[in-house]
């Protein structure tokens, strides 16, 4: 496995997570995800699974997740916002206080305890590797931009923000921003070391990128994108972009599922750790995992999976720039029936593809 998931890459995510929770069907017997920073553990849990298992390979990424759930078990969505700094004012000894009471173990405690001591208690969610790249690069993009970056939030419309983007938003000097953020060599310097997945899309960075961005843009409420606010606010100042986690009919309903969910954390690499979840999975979650593997393992991912799988179980693959080609052997592919979902997706970064386990396997678990 790569070493760019060793470390702690998220604390917020780059993932609009509402994509997989509007695929998993509710009451599934058993979901297997990548934890990630566990923001898209939170949404699958107000799904009413009865077993959720979270992979990861960094210790510190699962200690993220198990800290999002412990919050879920202990306080309200607006103190869960609160205490990640998604939101409102919360004192650092205020923070710290709550943090004290939270049902963590000693591992996890300490390993949380040190990272928040570093950023003296103030706001997670924009401490990840990847955020603070984001934040980085939204410092060029205000200096090169000015006001236009603001202004592209101020529409009541997406037909009036669409308008402002065609006719006065300073394209000239954006495109320099898109060299930047298209630049391969960029990204892999401050966020990936060396790991950033070869594109193997039929277009250049930069094409990728306008495109994405002309999408956003032009199809939703700038305001409703977390990833949008972060590229140009560098922060999330409006609430309509908060992660689906922070919903608060989603986190009542993930609050009292998880009372009746059984949920499991596996420490490594999620191509080896099929076998140690009990199988009987019947939503898989790979997210963008896959992409940054050799062409032969990525392939066989879904392999690896399959006789863990249940009968029409489901699985879902992410790429961004690298699209991975997985052997479906045993498998159907059902992207198109979720194409609505993938539609409104709020980062525009991902290609998400599903994969239904076929209909005439037989069940070894």
């Amino acid at each position: 496995m790569t070493t760019y998931f060793k470390h702690l890459n998220y604390t917020l995510g780059d993932e609009d997570a509402q994509a997989e929770m509007d695929m998993l069907q509710p009451h599934a017997q058993h979901v297997l995800a990548i934890a990630d920073c566990g923001s898209r553990i939170v949404p699958l849990l107000a799904k009413a699974p009865a077993r959720v298992t979270c992979v990861d390979i960094s210790p510190e990424q699962l200690a993220v997740a198990r800290l999002r759930l412990a919050l879920l078990r202990t306080v309200d969505a607006t103190v869960y916002s609160d205490f990640l700094g998604y939101t409102g004012n919360m004192a650092p000894s205020e923070r710290q206080a709550l943090f004290r009471r939270l049902p963590l173990e000693a591992r996890d405690a300490a390993v949380l305890e040190q990272m928040m001591e570093r950023i003296q208690w103030g706001c997670l969610v924009y401490e990840g590797k990847f955020e603070r790249m984001l934040i980085m690069l939204s410092k060029v993009t205000r200096a090169v931009l000015g006001s236009a970056c603001d202004r592209l939030f101020e529409h009541d419309s997406v037909a009036a923000q669409a308008a402002y983007f065609r006719d006065e938003f300073p394209h000239f000097r954006w495109k320099a921003v898109l060299g930047l953020l298209g630049n391969s060599n960029a990204l892999n310097s401050l966020l990936y070391k060396g790991d950033f997945p070869e594109k193997n899309i039929p277009k250049s960075y930069f094409r990728i990128y306008a495109d994405i961005f002309d999408r956003l843009i032009t199809g939703m409420p700038a305001r409703e994108s977390f990833f949008l606010q972060l590229i140009f606010l560098g922060r999330i100042r409006y609430r309509e972009g908060l992660p689906i986690e922070c919903r608060a009919d989603v986190y009542e309903q993930a609050q009292r599922h998880i009372r009746d969910c059984d949920v499991r954390f596996v420490e490594g690499d999620v191509l080896q750790s099929f076998g140690a979840t009990g199988g009987g999975i019947d939503f898989l979650s790979l997210s963008d995992v896959p992409s940054f593997l050799p062409d032969d393992l990525a392939a066989r991912c879904l392999q690896l999976a399959h006789s863990h799988m249940r009968r029409g179980g489901l699985a879902v693959i992410r790429g961004h720039v690298r699209l991975v080609k997985p052997d479906l052997t045993g498998y159907v592919d059902v992207s198109d029936r979720y194409k609505g979902i993938v539609d409104r997706e709020t980062t525009g970064l991902w290609h998400i593809h599903s994969y239904q386990v076929a209909p005439d396997r037989v069940d070894r678990a």
